[in-house]
């Protein structure tokens, strides 16, 4: 076996372990929202089913009433746009059009975002979109090492790859369902492979694959034009044979998606794809958010990046590729200016900096190019403060890797950062939250929010507090979901009341509540109540119907500002024992609450209902 097969056979064993063990990690990672990517692949299914764009044989989806967002063609809250009479996904066509033969597929095997009613199956589509994400990302993974293995050896190149998937918005955002810059970070990711093959002179690029590759990054986002103008340029610059292949093309692609938008909506680009909604009237903020918000902050959730980059410009004599360093530090300077320009520069509901997970693959060279240059360039600084200031350098790269991944594992795997964005307040409607470092996204689930606003109101004894009324919202400081009719969820295994007293003496209270309960799956719900840190009751719901639970609160333990906390360890969301759709943790649901220093109430002993 000659040496070039025996490596070869190496980089194959080492890139299917990547794939297979980031797919493995990517699909069973828990946590997912489907989000502006709902309905996405019931686009792939109508195409299929309907040879259609218009989602019209699936209106039942659609509320009874449609509302349009002002001077738009969207529907207010949800992912559908009507246009002339029809109903259109809203979003970029490509990622649908792309999972086209894998919806096929799971039709074959009986899978469908559609049911056999015509309906919507969010459940399945939930299913199906977590599993093609894990699968993409896992071939990234195997892009990453391909690239890295240009200037690395066949084990340093699988390291900075598994940092690149797990300390990055790869896992926290790109792998958990296939959103825009799940297919995009892919195509981009392999543009820029046969970039570096082409510098390198490991193989010749073709233009017609480069240009189609990047088309489709468009066709799944807008903001890829980025990348396709600068690559653009650097291929008129610096190869100039292959630019004409790569323009027919490219000019190909670019007029039959203009003939898919005039044939479906009558304009030459779909109204998501319009530049008119950078709009820059909060630029400043917004770069700055982008940067370094303690919830969205790029050098805060990939502090990976900080010592690459510094290395490149310290570094820069001993870069190699310098054309492709150039490029890509200029996409990324041009996309952060971009990205500012969004009013809603935080992406909404989301983790960390949604918004530049497409642009991976960029930092991802770039980093590459860093870490190459530093190590080439240490040689020559071989003296022992030259050595100290490496080491240095080096622990402090390891130490910002491992960061990253703790950051981003928390996005993949704690569903209490997903509930970061709507609680204690609806992140859309206070984005001063963004700014908050006594409770950033990244640290929800391992510390308490912050008190809400008129915490610790002094109680009216007496006063039945009702649950379903937001005259409750002060008491309330975390592991609620929002009212109801009747009365209010508790949402996780912890719940917690805030109050305050103007005098101490033992107060009685008595909570009226029910228990979210299924038959042989969670039989009952035991409820450990505790004032101010210390346990005073531990009721069994049984859920068989409301109660009134009845607990004395003793004055030796109760303060001026005083914590009442429920731990509700066999809280269960439906959808995981498989009596709905609904992902929220289940416990107890509160109708009321009264707090009394007269009522003649004995407390319950441990166990009882």
């Amino acid at each position: 076996m000659s040496q070039h097969e025996s490596s070869f056979r190496r980089e194959a064993t080492v890139g299917s372990i990547i794939f297979v063990a980031a797919f493995v990690l990517f699909f069973f990672s828990p946590v997912r929202r489907l989000g502006d990517n709902a309905y996405s692949l019931v686009l792939s299914q109508c195409i299929l089913t309907h040879s259609s764009f218009a989602l019209d044989s699936y209106k039942g989806m659609l509320p009874e009433k449609l509302e349009l967002i002002p001077n738009s063609t969207k529907l207010k809250g949800n992912n559908f746009e009507l246009v002339n009479g029809h109903i259109y996904y809203w979003y970029p066509p490509g990622c649908s059009i792309l999972s086209l033969p894998y919806v096929a597929l799971m039709n074959v095997f009986g899978h469908s975002p559609i049911d056999a009613d015509g309906k919507y199956d969010t459940k399945t589509e939930l299913a199906l979109s977590a599993g093609l994400a894990a699968f993409l990302m896992a071939c990234l993974g195997v892009v990453f090492f391909l690239i890295a293995r240009q200037f690395f050896s066949i084990g340093s190149s699988a390291v900075l790859a598994s940092c690149a998937l797990l300390g990055t918005q790869i896992w926290s955002t790109a792998s958990r369902v296939v959103e825009q810059d799940t297919w995009g970070a892919l195509l981009l990711g392999l543009s820029i492979l046969l970039l570096v093959w082409h510098e390198a002179g490991r193989r010749k690029l073709n233009p017609v694959l480069l240009a189609t590759l990047l088309s489709w990054t468009y066709f799944c986002r807008p903001t890829n034009s980025i990348s396709i103008a600068a690559i653009s340029i650097y291929l008129f610059i610096y190869h100039r044979a292959l630019f004409l292949r790569y323009a027919v093309t490219g000019a190909f692609w670019l007029g039959l998606f203009v003939a898919y938008s005039w044939y479906n909506f009558h304009h030459l680009l779909p109204s998501n794809f319009l530049a008119n909604r950078l709009e820059f009237d909060f630029f400043w903020t917004a770069l700055a958010g982008d940067l370094i918000s303690p919830s969205r902050g790029l050098l805060i959730y990939l502090p990976i990046l900080i010592v690459p980059f510094a290395w490149v410009v310290l570094h820069w004599s001993k870069v190699e590729y310098k054309r492709l360093a150039i490029l890509a530090l200029a996409v990324v300077l041009i996309f952060l200016v971009a990205m500012a320009g969004y009013n809603f520069w935080w992406a909404g509901h989301c983790y960390g900096p949604r918004f530049f997970t497409g642009i991976v693959p960029w930092f991802f060279l770039i980093s590459i190019l860093g870490i190459k240059a530093a190590t080439q360039d240490r040689s020559s600084r071989n003296n022992e403060r030259g050595n100290l200031s490496w080491k240095l350098q080096i622990v402090a790269l390891v130490g910002l890797a491992f960061l990253s991944i703790a950051i981003n594992a928390r996005g993949a795997l704690s569903e209490e950062t997903k509930l970061w964005n709507p609680r204690p307040e609806d992140v859309d409607a206070h984005p001063e939250r963004l700014w908050d470092w006594s409770y950033p996204q990244f640290m929800a689930g391992l510390i308490h929010p912050p008190y809400p606003h008129g915490a610790f109101q002094v109680i009216q004894e007496g006063r039945r507090m009702s649950f379903s009324s937001h005259d409750i919202d002060p008491f309330l400081w975390y592991g609620w979901s929002g009212a109801e009719p009747e009365f209010r969820w508790t949402d996780g295994h912890e719940a917690a009341l805030d109050f305050g007293l103007e005098q101490i003496s033992d107060l009685k209270c008595k909570l009226e509540a029910n228990a979210f309960v299924v038959e042989g799956k969670v039989p009952f719900q035991h409820v450990s109540i505790e004032l101010n840190g210390q346990q005073i009751s531990d009721p069994v719901f049984d859920g068989h119907g409301k109660i009134e639970v009845s607990f004395v609160l003793p004055g030796a333990l109760l303060k001026r500002r005083n914590i009442l906390t429920f731990r509700i360890p066999n809280a269960t969301s439906p959808a995981s024992v498989g009596v709905g759709d609904d992902p929220r943790l289940l416990g107890l649901s509160v109708t009321s609450i009264e707090f009394d220093s007269n009522a003649d109430v004995m407390s319950l002993p441990s166990g009882s209902n």
